[in-house]
């Protein structure tokens, strides 16, 4: 999103994606249908996303659809009443973007034009709709934060946040990988993959110890990046789609509009689908863990690959290729702990 000026979603683009969805009902005639509201921040246009919801969940009643939503917010909107609106619009959960303490907020989710930090506000209105709507707060961990992820999950406990409809997860700093206008600087706060998998089982570990947590992750075969997917689509304001939602800000990287209803299965949006690399060329053809990660992130990869900054694959894999002994020991160790208690 351009910083300087906040895009809203148009009437245009409104009735555009209503058409998309009518359309992409009748080639393919969906059972199931499942919306993030993201953006930017999306709660800043709340009132056409509840429009637009209703008309959608019309829409999926009358074609016998089954309809799930959610969205991923900054929470400084965040209140009961919204929380209320939003469970009347089928939002399910909330995915919450936060750091773990104010002052890498103010660093790195600073409110527009000041170094001054959303945390306090974020934080109070999380406790004031605790337990009405499951909560997941996301933390991309970094070299600035990880030192300071435990102490954070400890504090959500004491304040009787945790496990009340309030979970947290942890996750790969994300950053816009082929935009040309980058700031490079930002890439000595990126962990590369072996790093982040031992930071994010060191993390896990403490909180285990600690009796903050009674379960470590485990791995999943059902993980895949929605990206891959040939049904899954990104929706920018102006009706621009793309795979990935790291490419919004780079409309060369759009496969389409909606406003031409049908996709059209272009040379990127096919590249997507098959991931655009040669397995056979690359480790993970041989790797056993392919399974889990399913061959990483393909942004990741076409970064490094066109930067030549690195190992291309090497920030593409999966924290479980550099800890999976490690990360089964200690999903054992939760599990016998929990038999004792």
């Amino acid at each position: 999103m351009n910083k300087e000026k906040i895009h809203k979603l148009s009437l245009r683009t409104y009735k555009n994606i209503l058409n998309f969805i009518k359309q992409y009902y009748e080639d393919y005639k969906i059972k199931n249908l499942f919306i993030t509201w993201s953006g930017g921040e999306p709660l800043i246009d709340f009132n056409k996303i509840i429009k637009l919801s209703e008309e959608v969940i019309g829409f999926c009643h009358k074609n016998n659809i089954k309809f799930e939503a959610n969205i991923i917010t900054n929470a400084v909107l965040l209140n009961k009443e919204v929380i209320k609106s939003l469970q009347k619009i089928s939002v399910s959960n909330i995915q919450i973007s936060i750091e773990p303490t104010e002052v890498l907020d103010s660093i790195n989710r600073p409110i527009k034009n000041t170094n001054k930090s959303n945390f306090n506000n974020t934080y109070e209105n999380i406790k004031d709709v605790v337990g009405l709507i499951p909560i997941v707060l996301r933390i991309a961990l970094s070299k600035k934060n990880f030192t300071k992820i435990v102490s954070f999950v400890e504090k959500l406990k004491s304040d009787n946040l945790f496990f009340n409809k309030v979970n947290f997860a942890l996750g790969p700093l994300h950053i816009p990988y082929l935009n040309s206008n980058l700031d490079y600087s930002i890439l000595n706060d990126v962990f590369d993959s072996s790093e982040y998998a031992k930071a994010y089982f060191d993390i896990y570990e403490e909180l285990l110890k600690k009796n903050i947590i009674y379960l470590t992750p485990y791995p999943s075969l059902d993980n895949e990046c929605g990206a891959y997917k040939n049904n899954v689509f990104t929706i920018d304001s102006k009706g621009y789609i793309f795979k990935c939602f790291e490419n919004v800000f780079d409309k060369s990287e759009s496969i389409g509009n909606i406003k031409n209803k049908k996709i059209k299965l272009t040379y990127k949006h096919t590249n997507w689908i098959k991931k655009d690399f040669d397995f056979e060329k690359l480790e993970c053809y041989h790797c056993k863990l392919l399974p889990i990660c399913k061959g990483g992130c393909n942004m990741v990869r076409r970064f490094k690959k066109e930067t030549n900054i690195g190992n291309f694959l090497e920030l593409g894999c999966n924290e479980w290729k550099y800890e999976y002994e490690r990360g089964l020991k200690l999903y054992y160790q939760s599990l016998k702990a929990n038999e004792k208690n």
